[in-house]
């Protein structure tokens, strides 16, 4: 519970994946998986994590260490859909890590609550 509330009713997992990183929040006031990632719904052909299966195979994974470190309090989202954000995309190839941390530091859960421009 305490976990919860210090991250804003979030919880945010970066990855990287073939150099490019994503984040999962998993959001906790609309009870889904938000993916917030600067290649949007471009299908980075250098990121896995556009794959559905894949990224339910992390989910998956992340789950399992939250399942051992509070158990059963994670549980019911293992069924929350992923929701694939509508965030500014990235402009430069390698912009990908900047987002990442905007993205965490600025999302809200339904937006960003501070302007992110690509291209600055």
């Amino acid at each position: 519970d305490s976990l919860i509330k210090y991250a804003n009713d979030s919880i945010f997992l970066p990855m990287i994946d073939n150099n490019h990183w994503t984040v999962m929040c998993f959001n906790m006031i609309d009870r889904r998986i938000d993916v917030l990632d600067s290649m949007g719904a471009k299908k980075s052909k250098r990121s896995k994590l556009n794959d559905e299966n894949m990224r339910q195979k992390v989910i998956g994974r992340f789950l399992d260490v939250l399942d051992r470190i509070y158990p059963n309090e994670f549980t019911p989202v293992r069924n929350w859909k992923c929701h694939l954000a509508l965030i500014p995309q990235q402009v430069l190839e390698n912009d990908c890590g900047f987002f990442a941390m905007k993205y965490i530091q600025f999302w809200d859960g339904r937006k960003l609550v501070k302007k992110v421009v690509p291209k600055d």
